[in-house]
């Protein structure tokens, strides 16, 4: 099968559950947060959203890739394709910047949920807001790197013909490339694993810090607190764990790729698909973990069995009624 169809039927299965279940998870955080979860919407919502307006702009972009020589190249196959070179490069950069603040996010939430069992109140809007700020400042010098080493990387060496890298009998529009040999490229990789680290060490960090503050009130907290905490619990080990082997996992054979000078070939391009499915699977474990959005997703399942089954039983019921009559 051709790299070309493989990214084609990936991003339109992908997409397709993304968008019917991050609207659905949105709807559900809006409507069905209530009672002692309701001050929890204020993480939740954000980090539906940025999934949603990520899996948006992986959609216009639909990335195809390849490396080869410590070259990454890698050209738009969704609308994005129609653009002028620049705005694709700068379409591509928001899709990993995109990527980037949903991994950010994972210490964010990891923080509200330490604050909220510590001090016994949730972060303000305004403070979650500015915590998700440090988040999107964080990812600023990333995106920064990024786009200058797409912009700069063919000037490095000007007599190359890097298409000549690229998939034979495949000539995109514009072809992007950011070659290992650019010192942006490296900058790039150097702050991203610093960057990554930091969010995962820092969501560590909180994550165990919560974990003692729940045992120290174990007596005293009630059972639907303790309730509660397990599924928010559950939730943040999802939310790590998803981009953990979907993306670090991916980004670090591309990393090691570049780096190493490895001919990786298609096995780039199925790396960066991996990415395509964080925001669905997201998504779909924050309904399954969360208990109000599952029992009411199964409420709304199971409703029209429960109105289609009361008028068999009242169409049924007449008829018994009509029979006898005659008599």
């Amino acid at each position: 099968m051709e790299i070309s169809t493989i990214v084609h039927w990936n991003y339109l299965i992908a997409l397709l559950l993304g968008f019917a279940t991050l609207p659905l998870l949105i709807l559900l955080i809006v409507t069905q947060t209530t009672l002692t979860f309701k001050p929890y919407s204020k993480m939740l919502l954000p980090c539906a959203v940025a999934d949603l307006l990520f899996m948006t702009v992986d959609a216009i972009g639909q990335i195809k890739a390849r490396l080869e020589d410590g070259v990454f190249l890698c050209a738009l196959e969704g609308p994005g394709r129609n653009l002028s070179r620049s705005n694709q490069i700068l379409l591509t950069v928001l899709s990993v910047a995109g990527f980037c603040f949903v991994q950010s996010s994972i210490p964010v939430q990891a923080y509200f949920r330490f604050h909220a069992l510590k001090r016994g109140s949730t972060l303000s809007i305004l403070q979650t807001t500015g915590l998700f700020s440090l988040s999107i400042v964080g990812i600023v010098p990333l995106t920064v790197l990024m786009y200058t080493a797409f912009n700069t990387s063919e000037l490095l060496r000007p007599e190359f013909d890097y298409s000549s890298l690229w998939y034979k009998n495949d000539t995109p529009t514009v072809l992007l490339v950011a070659d290992i040999r650019s010192p942006y490229q490296k900058l790039y990789f150097l702050y991203c694993a610093i960057f990554i680290t930091s969010v995962y060490l820092i969501a560590f960090y909180y994550g165990t810090q919560t974990l003692a503050t729940l045992h120290d009130k174990s007596r005293v907290v009630s059972t639907k607190t303790k309730r509660i905490q397990s599924q928010l619990s559950m939730y943040l080990f999802c939310q790590g764990l998803i981009p953990l082997l979907t993306a670090v996992g991916p980004t670090l054979g591309l990393v090691l790729g570049q780096f190493f000078n490895l001919n990786l070939g298609s096995l780039a391009a199925l790396c960066v698909l991996c990415y395509s499915w964080i925001p669905f699977l997201n998504g779909l474990l924050t309904i399954v973990v969360i208990a109000p959005y599952r029992n009411a997703v199964c409420r709304w399942i199971k409703k029209p069995k429960s109105r289609t089954h009361s008028l068999t039983t009242s169409s049924s019921g007449n008829g018994t009624r009509s029979s006898f009559s005659r008599y």
